[in-house]
């Protein structure tokens, strides 16, 4: 089982590895995380009850998909953020309260289905939830 060093450790080595081909291939959905601690290019720290928005752009009126994916839990379970057909302008937004009491590292990502049947994919934005006494260590 990973703990949370080693679990950052293995983030950083992704976004290093990985940051070039991204910056090359732009996403087909802009998103935005607004309201948590950015750490790096893709990676945030927020705390149990805080207060955080989503926003994304793509094409106007896509059919809009968005979830948060725990990293340590095995069972892949996905939970749902956003479900909605994004305005005629092509944005979508979202604010949320992270639950109190969870912990861990979790994988928010959005896909689309445009009003011509393409399928769009977001970057990857990696969320770490930590308690108050960590977050304050960090800052």
């Amino acid at each position: 089982m990973l703990n949370a060093t080693s679990i950052r450790s293995l983030l950083g080595v992704l976004v290093l590895v990985c940051a070039p081909a991204m910056a090359i291939i732009p996403a087909d959905i802009d998103i935005k995380l607004g309201g948590a601690q950015q750490v790096s290019i893709f990676g945030y720290q927020v705390k149990g009850g805080d207060k955080i928005s989503l926003a994304f752009t793509t094409k106007p009126g896509a059919l809009l998909f968005a979830f948060a994916m725990p990293l340590d839990d095995q069972d892949s379970v996905l939970l749902p953020l956003l479900y909605e057909k994004a305005s005629a302008s092509g944005q979508a937004y979202t604010e949320l309260t992270v639950p109190k009491g969870v912990a861990g590292v979790f994988q928010i990502e959005a896909v689309a289905l445009s009003a011509e049947g393409e399928e769009l994919h977001s970057a990857i934005l990696w969320v770490e939830i930590v308690a108050e006494s960590q977050r304050g260590a960090h800052e």
